[in-house]
């Protein structure tokens, strides 16, 4: 019984205390304790939640990064096997960013043999592919420098030689060069080059030959590949890649200068 007595003053006790504190705060203190408490629970859920919600999607988009790169270099890979095994006679187009049609063509039934292609946007030059399976060989770039350059009409085209000739299976290879006997010469040579290329430039933009969306103002994307100068026995190639400049074009030419200059005895 008196434990029952105890337990019974210890709860009015309790009752009294909550509703001191009532009348005294005007609120209950022990609800807004356990209140906050699940406040703080609430807040350390949605945090969780959060990082879970966002961790899953960042795994996803990792996961469509890794499906996307390891399609793309089965595809490439793919496409280099087949190429190597029975290149595409139409990738020429797109090798030169040029369009072109066939005019004629001597082939078997898998479409190996030759072929006469001529550019849609000047007739006049036609060039030969010869296609052996995997292998293509082809000659746009020495003919297009070459109707470039039988068409410019300069004082400074005598300045330069041609070099032409033919394979036993007709690919034509052609060059233009000038001769150049010191360094003075290289210089002057070097902007003869420049000048040759501003014509092909002009030349090319008028005729809508190859089209690149890349290239910037100033920068020379004509394929006129072999025009170069030689300086005793030795080489150098001035313009050598697409989107050189003509400042960059004699810088070039200055460094393989130097680098002859060190191996040989040229003043």
């Amino acid at each position: 019984m008196d434990n029952k007595k105890d337990w019974e003053e210890l709860e009015k006790w309790a009752e009294n205390e909550k509703l001191n504190n009532i009348e005294k705060y005007k609120v209950d203190i022990g609800n807004i304790d356990m209140q906050q408490k699940t406040k703080g629970v609430n807040v350390v859920v949605k945090f969780l939640n959060g990082i879970f919600k966002t961790t899953k999607v960042a795994f996803i988009v990792v996961g469509i990064i890794i499906a996307l790169s390891v399609f793309t270099v089965v595809k490439v890979n793919v496409s280099r096997f087949k190429s190597s095994v029975d290149v595409d006679i139409n990738s020429i187009a797109n090798m030169h960013n040029i369009k072109v049609k066939v005019i004629s063509q001597e082939t078997e039934d898998n479409g190996n043999g030759t072929y006469i292609f001529a550019l849609k946007k000047k007739p006049e030059i036609q060039f030969k592919a010869i296609k052996e399976y995997g292998k293509l060989t082809e000659d746009f770039e020495a003919n297009y420098q070459k109707y470039v350059f039988n068409n410019w009409n300069s004082s400074v085209k005598e300045k330069f030689e041609v070099e032409e000739k033919r394979t036993e299976e007709g690919i034509l290879h052609y060059s233009n060069y000038v001769i150049a006997d010191n360094t003075e010469e290289v210089e002057e040579a070097v902007e003869y080059i420049i000048e040759f290329l501003e014509y092909a430039e002009k030349w090319n933009k008028e005729n809508k030959v190859v089209k690149i969306w890349q290239q910037k103002k100033n920068e020379f994307i004509v394929p006129i590949r072999n025009v170069y100068i030689k300086i005793q026995d030795n080489v150098i190639y001035p313009y050598h890649a697409l989107f050189q400049t003509a400042d960059e074009i004699r810088n070039d030419a200055k460094e393989q200068l130097t680098e002859i200059s060190k191996l040989s005895r040229i003043s």
